[in-house]
């Protein structure tokens, strides 16, 4: 508008680009300028590509409508990047435009801009709440309150301040500065408030993970919903909401046992569930950078389960990379009881050999540390965990090292098992050959960091496992690792990459067979 005013001043430029024009294209450098400040990201090129058609129909004297201008945004963002696809941005954003467009199309006369605003704000709450649901596993139910605060905020004040502002700076810098800091202070008030409003229980809403056929039909009842009041029996459109709300879940029958190793990193995380019963071995790691691997990954895992509650977390050891993410579970799900190996976690009781129980027919046994155990390294104390299944035997073994494992040998208990949890990541300093052969498993799990610093699991120690013919699986060729055991029925075992396949991906890459044993020792 200043350009377009300022323009209109000199008469021979105007005769020359119509004054309308020059408006146009000072705002479009104006957008470029601020897209590169901010980063240039999805919503930044979506917006300015926008304003670029805008100006080609000035300059060419044709009349687009919204959804034209939404079209060649989207076609323009392709063209300038087709992996931009890939960025959650892109969906969030081009989606809630459009969703706009559509709720604001078939209506004969402007509305009030109470009822504009609260409109858009409907349209953007009920027709995002199926995506951010599929990209991010849960809702937020005081968004439309939020954006009534922040856009304003942001667009009004604080995005004004920090520009003339920053243009100030190279001019007076006493005032540039002043403004700078007057916008973060305001910025600081707002995520203030924000974090107010999510920090009430209700104010997200973390749903199972719906299936497939769920999204598909919220689709078209986001659309009906959003519909001009002429499309008769709008409010049947809920009903296509129902099978994202209510989720068919998967649980395991009375005497099957389930167990998912999470991708957690260099570290641990094992959920186990039998018919009515949940429990964690390990929490996962919390590392030095402050990623919580508790809050990242086991907390979404639970949520996507259903799994609110679990009956017992046991952390084979203290170690940040078995026990960091423990806080983080606490403050998400209900826990009935929390034990540990090695120096005992504060709040959790000791893990001690000949402790027993069962549930829905499957037993679980702690085999170790025992009473006489004596040993200077901590991964040496830590909870050694035997399930026994009608469907087969699981051995989860923690951070142990050799001492350890030979005083499992010398204990007296069935050591059998078919699946076996691969001692301290596969360390060189654990798996002694002695305690393969009694537990001679069928398949090793090894929960690793890709790419770790320790260079677990070590390939000599691997080569253990190849020689007695076990079956090697890893989380970092895997991801996260299901295995169901049942009465009667070979292992199922899935991995989490071979469920969602990338083109790059060699298809069955993920999974180690006992036959690949030379080329895993190469690696």
């Amino acid at each position: 508008w200043l350009a377009a005013w300022s323009w209109r001043r000199l008469p021979r430029l105007a005769l020359w680009i119509p004054a309308q024009v020059a408006g146009a294209l000072a705002g479009l450098l104006a957008a470029l300028g601020y897209s590169l400040l901010a980063g240039f990201s999805v919503p930044t090129q979506r917006t300015l590509f926008m304003l670029l058609a805008l100006v080609l129909a000035v300059v060419a004297r044709r009349e687009l409508v919204a959804r034209d201008i939404l079209g060649l945004a989207l076609l323009l963002v392709l063209l300038w990047d087709p992996l931009s696809v890939l960025d959650v941005g892109f969906w969030l954003s081009f989606a809630a435009v459009g969703l706009l467009i559509f709720a604001s199309s078939g209506q004969l006369a402007r509305p009030a801009w109470w009822r504009e605003l609260g409109t858009a704000q409907w349209a953007a709450f009920i027709g995002l709440l199926p995506l951010t649901v599929l990209l991010f596993q849960r809702g937020s139910l005081v968004s439309p309150l939020a954006n009534l605060l922040a856009i304003p905020w942001v667009s009004l004040w604080v995005t004004p301040l920090a520009l003339v502002g920053t243009l100030l700076s190279f001019v007076f810098a006493p005032l540039g500065e002043m403004l700078l800091w007057l916008a973060l202070r305001s910025l600081d008030g707002l995520m203030w408030l924000l974090a107010q409003m999510t920090s009430v229980s209700w104010a997200l809403w973390f749903p199972p993970t719906p299936s497939g056929w769920a999204f598909v039909l919220a689709v078209p009842g986001v659309l009906w919903l959003l519909a001009p009041r002429g499309v008769p029996l709008r409010g049947l459109a809920l009903l296509l909401f129902l099978p994202l709300f209510l989720p068919r879940l998967e649980q395991p029958a009375p005497g099957e046992l389930w167990l998912d190793w999470l991708d957690v990193g260099q570290g641990q995380a094992v959920l186990l569930r039998t018919a009515t019963h949940q429990m964690l071995y390990d929490a996962g790691p919390v590392n030095f950078g402050g990623r919580d691997a508790g809050k990242e990954v086991v907390l979404p895992v639970l949520r996507s389960l259903g799994v609110d509650g679990l009956d017992v977390v046991m952390l084979s050891n203290s170690d940040r990379d078995h026990a960091g993410g423990l806080r983080a579970i606490e403050q998400g799900v209900a826990l009935g009881g929390v034990w540990s190996g090695g120096e005992t976690v504060q709040g959790a009781q000791a893990c001690r050999q000949g402790l027993y129980w069962a549930w829905d027919g499957v037993d679980f046994k702690v085999l170790h540390p025992g009473a006489g155990f004596g040993s200077d390294k901590d991964n040496d104390w830590s909870c050694v965990l035997k399930i026994d299944s009608p469907g087969g035997r699981v051995l989860l073994t923690g951070d142990i090292e050799r001492r350890a494992e030979l005083a499992l040998l010398s204990s007296g208990e069935d050591l059998r098992a078919e699946v076996l949890q691969v001692p301290h990541h596969g360390s060189k300093t654990s798996s002694d050959i002695r305690l393969l052969a009694v537990v001679n498993p069928q398949l090793a799990v090894v929960s690793a960091g890709y790419r770790n610093p320790f260079k677990h699991p070590r390939p000599e120690v691997m080569a253990r496992y190849v020689a007695l013919g076990a079956q090697i699986v890893t989380t970092p060729d895997c991801g996260r690792i299901q295995l169901r055991l049942r009465e009667g029925q070979a292992p199922e075992m899935r991995c989490a990459r071979e469920d969602r396949p990338w083109a790059w991906r060699v298809p069955g890459s993920t999974q180690l067979k006992t036959g690949d044993a030379e080329d895993f020792v190469q690696r």
